[in-house]
């Protein structure tokens, strides 16, 4: 049997754990989150170290075999049929300089290890929401987080990376390779596997002002409103966004995070506290919990359906389309995140990174999760699409790189045809993985840019 074979060779090759069909854990690592993504590997390499990886892919590369990269493991992208499974979950090390506020971590670290290493030293960088996702994936996608208003995309503290490349060489992002560089600063991946990243932190006080403030959702219209406005002119300190659950019973809450002093924290949300909220949950909280807040909302083994874009605009008109429907019935997990952008957003060096974020004061996120049934997946499909459909007039033709399909379409010039962006992308992808090896075929299912 082809995974006979290459079982052997990964085993005489590597130092890590191989994975096959019938091994224990094979179900487990060849799982994602999304659990509408069901795929089988022919081999699971656990790599521990570089050159583990450099040996994985040469096994794979001497069958001709397709390879897919799984990190923090929530990537529809980490799994794939008839392939090899590169799994550098094991280089989960991270490594804080606090003099020179930088970090150097493994391509399998999770936010949950970065986050709780920068605090110990006053030191943080935008991460995400929720943190269980791999630091890599997250930066080569851009990287949103409530910090993100105060200090940038993840990707924009992106210094330099190790990459090992489909041909098994080592590539060196940064001084040695700028165009790497450029690339892996929010260019969706393809590129290489990421063994090792390093990022620039900054000074973040361990606790801040934190929470969200819980509204009845007949009032989600006003709270909506005041929250847009408020954001809209707000210091770059205060970051959030207007959750909306799922139904007419939905939750509406305003979660807000203000990356300064305490005390100014509570004169930029006095504002929402005056609304009179039923929930106050607001408070001096450390950041790390804040970075656990929508855990409950996020099980792994979830069916999922996700659909984000930015948003020109964000009127009282966009607002009552959008809770309408919202108020539609669907899973409980199932929610909404109206993001606010500008501050350090508006200020990227757009030469410097492949991110592109157009000039667009909001953007939205809606996250369809439900339980592991599919007869439930219509009603919550359609939820998530009808979302979409309400903020269609507003949203912008640029995708949102946390939501882009798995095999990223490229940006189009005003002309139609692919921007500078993208035919440099695709420049640099050819160069580290001439084959495709790194770029399997996405799975059938996944999410849809807006048009």
């Amino acid at each position: 049997m082809a995974e006979d074979g290459l079982a052997a060779a990964l085993r005489a090759r590597i130092e890590g754990e191989v994975v096959v069909a019938g091994d224990p854990g094979y179900d487990r690592l060849r799982s994602v989150f999304n659990a509408r993504i069901d795929r089988r590997p022919l081999a699971i390499a656990r790599c521990a170290s570089r050159e583990d990886v450099v040996a994985a892919l040469a096994a794979g590369a001497e069958r001709g075999l397709p390879v897919a990269v799984r990190g923090g493991g929530t990537s529809d992208l980490a799994t794939l049929d008839a392939g090899l499974v590169v799994d550098v979950g094991p280089l989960d090390r991270v490594a804080i300089d606090p003099e020179a506020a930088t970090v150097r971590v493994g391509g399998g670290a999770t936010w949950r290890e970065l986050d709780a290493a920068a605090q110990e030293h006053g030191l943080a960088v935008t991460g995400a929401r929720v943190p269980r996702l791999g630091v890599a994936g997250v930066a080569l996608a851009g990287g949103s987080g409530w910090l993100e208003r105060a200090l940038g995309p993840t990707c924009a503290g992106v210094v330099g990376a190790e990459v090992v490349l489909a041909g098994g060489r080592t590539a060196r992002a940064g001084d040695e390779d700028p165009d790497l560089l450029w690339a892996l600063r929010g260019g969706a991946g393809g590129f290489g596997v990421v063994t090792e990243l390093e990022l620039r932190l900054h000074p973040l006080d361990p606790t801040l002002l934190s929470g969200f403030l819980g509204f009845p959702r007949e009032r989600a219209l006003e709270v909506g409103g005041a929250f847009r406005d408020l954001l809209e002119h707000g210091p770059d300190e205060l970051g959030g966004a207007l959750m909306l659950g799922a139904g007419i019973g939905g939750a509406c809450s305003a979660v807000v995070a203000f990356a300064g002093s305490v005390a100014n924290g509570e004169e930029a949300v006095a504002p929402l506290r005056a609304l009179g909220p039923s929930i106050d949950a607001v408070a001096p909280n450390e950041y790390t919990a804040l970075q656990h807040l929508f855990d409950v909302r996020n099980p792994h083994g979830s069916r999922v359906h996700l659909r984000g874009g930015y948003l020109r605009e964000l009127p009282d008109e966009a607002l009552e389309r959008v809770i309408a429907a919202a108020n539609r019935p669907a899973a409980a997990l199932s929610h909404l995140l109206l993001q606010p952008l500008g501050g350090a957003l508006e200020r990227l060096d757009p030469d410097a990174m492949a991110l592109r974020i157009p000039d667009a004061p909001w953007a939205y996120r809606c996250f369809g999760l439900w339980p592991p049934v599919e007869s439930l997946d219509r009603g919550a499909i359609d939820w998530v699409d009808g979302i979409a459909a309400a903020l269609e007039p507003y949203t912008l033709a640029t995708a949102h790189p946390g939501f882009l399909a798995p095999r990223p379409e490229p940006y189009r010039s005003a002309t139609g045809g692919a921007d500078e962006r993208a035919t440099r992308l695709e420049s640099i992808r050819q160069r580290c993985d001439p084959e495709g090896t790194l770029r399997p075929d996405p799975p059938a299912i996944h999410a849809r840019a807006p048009r």
